[in-house]
């Protein structure tokens, strides 16, 4: 089918296509169109494709089901899978979309073949200053029916917190309304460039020195010999492993990990190097990241009524 562009000026490249179909072409479940442009040089240009969804003469039912992740930290990209069911003897076009809070945040048209047929949906979770949590679902738009899944909770998470050393917090896990652990702290870190004449000093919930000039502290020079630059030290029972610059590096820094959470009241701040014991100034300037990681979850499905 070919059809002469009407420009809407002269001095307007845009132009208004009209074009009638013959009702022969207007068959199936849908029909696929696109605009191809040729110019007096030769060069031919596509346009995207689209759908103009057509009812067919058979009946049509189905059901979808949504695969996802329910935990997830913010500004990554969430991608569940959506299986759509079409039980009837030919294709039919559909439109599945992915709601959150009630809101439409993707969506993508196509023709369903008999059978199933998997989708990836996308979502960029967005970034807040704390915990949020959303209801999630997913729906199908096939001519006059919407097929809806049930809602599952999806909870996102900062993972990184950042704590002035001057406003020190208890460390916790992100939790959900029911008390589960969805997010546990595995990280921390700080560095000191501020005040050549301070040192680190960290203690533990337990009260045990992890890091500090005193004879008793865990960690009092630069773990750098170690192999990997770790340490690894024992505290109530769990592992941690500690890299740590020394105080004579001109950025002091530190990091504690472990593969369990690392909760409760760590103390971390600046001691003068000259006399032991006495708080420095700079720590107000200094700043604590903790890094949380996902819990792992099992996958959670759900499926239209």
């Amino acid at each position: 089918i070919t059809s002469l562009p009407i420009p809407f000026d002269e001095s307007n490249t845009l132009s208004y296509v009209s074009v009638a179909v013959p009702s022969e072409l207007i068959q199936g479940a849908g029909v696929e169109f696109w605009i191809t442009v040729v110019t007096e040089e030769g060069l031919i240009k596509e346009s995207k494709h689209h759908l103009i969804g057509i009812i067919p003469n058979y009946s049509f039912s189905g059901s979808l089901e949504m695969n996802t992740v329910n935990v997830m930290p913010q500004g990554k990209i969430l991608r569940p899978s959506v299986h759509v069911l079409n039980t009837a003897v030919g294709p039919v076009y559909g439109t599945i979309n992915l709601l959150v809070d009630g809101r439409t945040v993707y969506s993508e048209s196509s023709m369903f073949e008999p059978g199933t047929t998997i989708k990836e949906l996308e979502w960029q979770v967005p970034k807040s200053q704390s915990h949020v949590k959303y209801d999630m679902q997913a729906s199908l738009e096939s001519y006059d029916q919407i097929y809806l899944s049930k809602r599952t909770i999806f909870n996102s998470f900062v993972k990184t917190q950042i704590v002035p050393l001057s406003e020190q917090i208890p460390i916790l896990a992100v939790t959900d309304e029911w008390g589960n652990v969805v997010a546990r702290p595995t990280s921390l870190y700080s560095s000191n460039a501020f005040d050549e004449n301070s040192r680190f000093h960290v203690t533990a919930p337990d009260g045990n020195c992890v890091i500090g000039s005193d004879s008793h502290c865990l960690v009092n020079e630069s773990t750098k010999s170690y192999r990997g630059g770790l340490q690894r030290v024992i505290i109530d029972g769990q592992t941690l492993s500690v890299r740590y610059s020394g105080p004579d590096n001109p950025m002091e820094r530190f990091s504690i990990t472990s593969s369990g959470p690392i909760v409760g009241n760590w103390n971390v701040y600046l001691e003068s190097a000259e006399i032991f014991g006495q708080t420095a100034s700079a720590q107000t300037e200094l700043l604590l990241k903790v890094k949380y990681r996902a819990e792992l979850i099992p996958s959670v499905i759900v499926s239209s009524e």
